[in-house]
């Protein structure tokens, strides 16, 4: 198991509360009893002198849209997450870093549809058709159909190609 980035003296005061702000420097600098000396991370994507949060929750949050490999590698601890995430300074942000990965996550399922359907795989019939209705523009259901007729028209006719140059010797 891989060691988090942070320690739990990092973490938490003596009282055992969450120093999650104090940990973002852009956090710790707005606020004057707050120690940003204790700061390892920035909201931006660079800051020379510490770690981009939002690329370490972008990078996680791809794969794992429930966040517990980013709370795990980063806090070691889900619960410290669900606490901190919660807080104002840092909602706001969230919902950014979370379209972003969103998007990414999508840009990579398209890529392996499409992927798919020039392969020819098993499923690239629904691949196809999936890409070609487009479901995600949120259609009208009179255009859904429409779409929907013409790729099985499309996928119809292409069968009946491949059986007449099958009977006549010209493809196996």
């Amino acid at each position: 198991m891989r060691m988090a980035i942070l320690t739990s003296d990092q973490m938490y005061n003596k009282q055992n509360v969450p120093t999650f702000n104090q940990l973002i420097v852009e956090f710790a600098i707005h606020r004057v009893e707050r120690d940003k000396s204790k700061s390892v991370f920035t909201i931006r994507q660079d800051k020379e002198g510490y770690i981009s949060l939002k690329r370490l929750f972008v990078s996680h949050v791809v794969d794992d849209p429930s966040e517990a490999s980013f709370a795990e590698a980063i806090f070691g601890d889900v619960g410290y997450w669900l606490k901190v995430r919660t807080q104002k300074e840092i909602k706001g942000y969230l919902v950014t870093w979370r379209e972003e990965a969103d998007s990414i996550r999508k840009s990579l399922a398209f890529k392996a549809m499409i992927q798919e359907v020039r392969e020819d795989g098993k499923s690239s019939f629904s691949a196809a058709k999936y890409l070609i209705e487009e479901p995600w523009k949120g259609r009208s259901r009179a255009v859904k159909a429409k779409v929907t007729k013409t790729t099985e028209d499309a996928y119809s006719s292409v069968l009946d190609d491949k059986k007449r140059l099958q009977e006549a010797g010209m493809l196996n």
